[in-house]
C-alpha cells in the first residue's frame, strides 16, 4: 500500500509537470505572437509607435537592459519600437544592426515617419529606480498562469523579449558554428564568464577555484548518471591571468 501510494503520487506529480510545461509552451507562443504582431503591422506610419534610442556608452548588458525597458513599455502601451542604433558602439551606423540581428520590425516600418510616435516620457524612460518600478507589473494577461507554472517569472517574461530582439542573423549563426567547430567547442560544456577589470568596484570578488567548484558538481552529476564525458570548459574574460589561474 505504501508502494501505491507514492506511485500514485509520482504520477500526479509527472502529470502536474506536463501541465506546466505544456502551459508554458502556449504561454511562450502567445507572448512571442503578440511582440510579433505589435513590431509588424500592416501599416506603420498610422500604427502607434515608440522611438527608442539605443546609445547606451558601457558594456553590452547594458545596452540590452535600455533596449528591453523599451520594448516593456511598448508592450504595456501597445505600441511598436522603432529601435534605433546608429549610435551604439556594438552596432554603429546604418546597417550596423542588420548585420549581426534580425530586424525588430516588419518592412512597414522602414523609413516611417514620426506621425502617432513617442520618443520620450514613456514609463521607464528614465533610468531610475522609482521611474522603472512604473513598467515591473506583469502582464495581466499572462500573469496567473506564469506565476502558478515558473518559479521566476520575471526571468522568463524579459527573456521572452529579449530573445525576440536579439534574434541572430542566419549569416552570425554560421559564424559562430564556424567559431565553435575551429575551437573544439563541444557538448557538454560548462562556459564561465569572469569579470575582473571594471566591475571591481561593483561586485564582490569571487576566486577562480568558486567557478571550478561549480564545473565540477555539473559534471560529477553527469558521470552519476552513467555517463563517460571529456570535462570541458570555456572561459570568457577581460583578465588573461585567470587562465594561468584555471591551469
Amino acid at each position: 500500500r505504501v508502494m501505491e501510494a507514492d506511485i500514485a503520487v509520482i504520477k500526479a506529480t509527472d502529470q502536474a509537470a506536463r501541465i506546466s510545461m505544456e502551459n508554458m509552451r502556449k504561454l511562450r507562443n502567445y507572448v512571442q505572437e503578440t511582440i510579433h504582431r505589435l513590431q509588424n503591422p500592416s501599416d506603420c506610419e498610422s500604427a502607434p509607435k515608440l522611438r527608442c534610442l539605443l546609445d547606451n556608452p558601457h558594456g553590452l548588458a547594458a545596452g540590452v537592459h535600455d533596449a528591453l525597458w523599451c520594448f516593456v513599455a511598448a508592450l504595456q502601451m501597445g505600441r511598436t519600437v522603432i529601435l534605433n542604433s546608429t549610435l551604439w558602439h556594438y552596432a554603429p551606423g546604418d546597417d550596423g544592426w542588420s548585420r549581426t540581428f534580425q530586424p525588430v520590425t516588419g518592412p512597414s516600418c522602414d523609413d516611417v515617419g514620426t506621425k502617432n510616435t513617442i520618443v520620450n516620457g514613456y514609463p521607464g524612460y528614465e533610468s531610475g529606480t522609482k521611474e522603472r518600478s512604473k513598467i515591473l507589473d506583469l502582464p495581466a494577461s499572462i500573469v496567473k498562469i506564469l506565476v502558478a507554472s515558473h518559479a521566476d517569472p520575471y526571468a522568463w517574461w524579459y527573456g521572452q523579449i529579449v530573445s525576440y530582439i536579439f534574434r541572430l542573423r542566419n549569416t552570425t549563426r554560421q559564424a559562430i558554428e564556424n567559431f565553435k567547430k575551429k575551437s573544439g567547442y563541444k557538448h557538454p560544456i560548462v562556459a564561465m564568464h569572469i569579470r575582473r577589470t571594471d566591475k571591481k568596484r561593483e561586485a564582490a570578488y569571487h576566486d577562480v577555484r568558486e567557478y571550478m567548484q561549480h564545473a565540477e558538481e555539473f559534471y560529477n552529476r553527469l558521470t552519476l548518471r552513467g555517463e563517460a564525458i571529456q570535462r570541458r570548459i570555456f572561459v570568457a574574460t577581460d583578465e588573461p591571468a585567470v587562465i594561468g589561474e584555471i591551469k
